[in-house]
């Protein structure tokens, strides 16, 4: 199965995206949702610093895996060939994790819907590189060049708690004092080589990082997809993808959508996408 095929876009505006992963034999799909995770893993970690991997070894996925667990969290024996088999395993870790795990589907998310390439790789650069990291969760852009997307991610038991810590994040990460801090950060985290070339679409970006003294000056190419995963109970009052499963949820997205834009008085005119991602509490 491709992404797609686990993770369900249900609204897609320019604003506001919800995602959905629907069951199996009447219960949460838990495998699918970890076999996504583990999948897109090395291009999540490592991403342009090491090359796209086309062929995925798990020496690639235990490197990956190694850097996404802090050393305390880490531990071998939910890891089996790049697969974590064990559902309760995942649970204890899912909040101790929770910000490096609501980045990764927020990388996927990216990848697979708004067809985007990783810039920086914070995680790689955090455990590898030891370089001075960006304020931001994901960098990445599109693939047509034209745009920036600084994303944030929050993975909280109450969605609209989580709502509010995204917009607590926007007000302080979006300044202008923020955004001319930030500019040499995601500069310098940018790879300087890729293999013997540097694929244009990444020598083109870091060519205008470096002529840029702000990222204010690229205020109309930035997009902030923010992205909210939680816990909701529509995976306790429902077993199957039926059309009510589909309006209650609905229902809940747009009251949470509702609360995140009541909040967001930023004075800064850059373009936000509330991302929603409900998992079984």
């Amino acid at each position: 199965m491709n992404n797609k095929d686990i993770l369900k876009e249900h609204i897609n505006a320019d604003d506001f995206k919800t995602y959905y992963i629907g069951f199996n034999s009447n219960e949460f799909d838990w495998d699918s949702l970890i076999n996504l995770c583990c999948n897109n893993l090395v291009d999540f970690i490592l991403g342009f610093h090491e090359g796209v991997i086309e062929h995925i070894d798990d020496e690639w996925i235990s490197e990956a895996l190694e850097s996404l667990y802090t050393p305390e969290i880490y531990d071998e024996s939910i890891h089996n060939k790049g697969k974590i088999t064990d559902e309760h395993s995942y649970l204890s870790i899912k909040y101790r994790s929770k910000g490096e795990w609501g980045e990764l589907l927020l990388h996927i998310i990216l990848r697979t819907y708004l067809d985007t390439l990783p810039l920086n790789c914070k995680l790689y650069i955090n455990y590898a590189v030891k370089k001075q990291v960006c304020g931001y969760d994901i960098v990445h852009i599109s693939k047509d060049m034209k745009t920036l997307f600084l994303g944030e991610a929050k993975m909280y038991m109450n969605g609209e708690d989580g709502v509010k810590k995204l917009i607590e994040d926007l007000k302080g990460h979006y300044t202008v004092d923020f955004l001319t801090k930030q500019i040499t950060p995601i500069y310098r985290n940018t790879p300087a080589y890729f293999g013997t070339e540097l694929p244009k679409d990444l020598r083109s970006w870091r060519s205008t990082l470096r002529r840029e003294k702000s990222l204010r000056g690229l205020i109309d190419r930035i997009k902030i997809p923010m992205i909210c995963v939680y816990d909701s109970s529509i995976y306790q009052d429902y077993n199957e993808v039926s059309n009510d499963f589909k309006s209650a949820y609905e229902k809940e997205s747009i009251l949470l959508k509702e609360t995140f834009d009541n909040m967001n008085d930023l004075g800064i005119p850059l373009e936000t996408i509330l991302v929603l991602l409900p998992l079984p509490s």
